[in-house]
This record gives structure tokens, sequence and C-alpha cells, in this order.
């Protein structure tokens, strides 16, 4: 069990998809992932020779394992705001590794990962805009269905028991100040990803209706049997 939730990151023309399953992540520390996210790239992007766009790809991204995907499963895995790490399951890896049959593409489908607590969505374009989305998860509160693509403040507003169970339980100065701390940090986090635009549900169902190749997304392809 646990706070089950995944991360999608698409880019390289649309050609390359990173995919981990998190074990452990949801409410609070689902924003701070994809604040970081949202920030490292959009500072990477403003280099011709960035880690995402096609442009210069092979170059900024050679070496045996390429620079793209370790980057991406550093940001995915490590909470920068928090300090701490949850290892994470990379799907794409797993499709390769127990494919029914060789073949050099796969497709994966959010909607049938074990998911509880939603999952995080970013679409990176060749022209360097990037537009991200959320899911809530069968956990958060309110009326969301579970695979509806939402802001990151509407994600969070539906784990607002989080903050209201730390709030419940201050008992010292310090827990008060850890609380008020959490809640500027949050929403200093949330501004940020305003900057940002929400894809659409059809833009969500778009990048999980296409098959990708594993080379392009740095993952060798099944073998023969």
């Amino acid at each position: 069990m646990g706070q089950r939730f995944q991360i999608y990151v698409r880019y390289n023309g649309g050609k390359s998809l990173v995919a981990y399953h998190l074990q452990w992540c949801w409410g609070t520390y689902a924003i701070n992932r994809v604040y970081q996210l949202l920030d490292f790239i959009s500072k990477n992007l403003r280099d011709d020779y960035n880690n995402f766009t096609s442009e210069n790809f092979d170059i900024t991204n050679r070496g045996r394992v390429r620079a793209d995907k370790k980057i991406l499963e550093g940001l995915i895995q490590m909470n920068m705001t928090a300090g701490s790490y949850v290892a994470g399951i990379d799907l794409v890896k797993e499709q390769s590794e127990y494919a029914d049959t060789p073949s050099e593409t796969f497709k994966i489908n959010p909607e049938q990962q074990d998911n509880n607590n939603g999952i995080i969505v970013i679409d990176i374009s060749n022209d360097k805009k990037i537009k991200y989305g959320m899911t809530v998860g069968y956990e958060g509160e309110g009326n969301h269905k579970e695979f509806e693509i939402t802001s990151a403040r509407e994600y969070m507003n539906a784990y607002q028991g989080e903050l209201d169970y730390y709030k419940e339980h201050i008992k010292t100065e310090k827990d008060n100040e850890d609380y008020l701390e959490l809640l500027a940090t949050i929403e200093k986090q949330l501004i940020f990803t305003e900057d940002f635009e929400v894809m659409t549900q059809a833009e969500y169902k778009a990048i999980f209706n296409k098959a990708y190749k594993f080379e392009d997304c740095g993952v060798k392809a099944p073998m023969p049997f």
C-alpha cells in the first residue's frame, strides 16, 4: 500500500517519454515535485543546448546513460523541498522487461497503473513551451473524477485535509512555525505553477494514445524469446 503516484514527462519533439511509479507521493509532496520539475526544465530550456528539445538532443544527451533520463529520474525521485527521496519504478523499462512479445514500441495507459493519489504529466514541445497537468486520484477530496486533468492549485485544494491535519496537531511554537513555513512554501510553489499552461483533457489523452520507441526513451527494446 501507500500513496501511489505516477509522473510522466514527454519531450524531444514528442518522441521521448519518461514514466515513473512512486509508491509514496501525495498532497504537498506532489506539489513539491511538480514545482521542481517545472522549475528545472524551464531553466534548462533557456539554452540552445538544452536536454529536452530535438535540436542538439544527441549532443547534449550522449553517453551510455542519457543525461535527459538521469536528470528526470533524479527530479522525480528526490524531493528538494522536503529533503527526501522515494525510489521509483521505471515504467518504460518495466514495459520492456515484461513484454509478452518483442516489439520496438510500447504504449502506457496511466489509467491502468496502480494509483490512488494522482499523477503529474508534463509535455515539452520543440518550441520550448511547457504544458502540465495533474489528476487528483480517488483519495482526494471533492468531486474530481479520478483521471480528470486539473491544475496544481486544484490538486492541492483536494488535499486540504493534509494541511488541516498539520494545523490540528500543532502543540509547540516550533510546530506552528513549521506549519506557517509549509503554507508559505506551498503557496509560493503554486503561484509558480500558474505561469504554465494546464493541458487539456484531449492533449493528455493524445500523449498516451501514441506508441513510443523504446530506443527514443533510453530503454533497450525487448529481445526475441
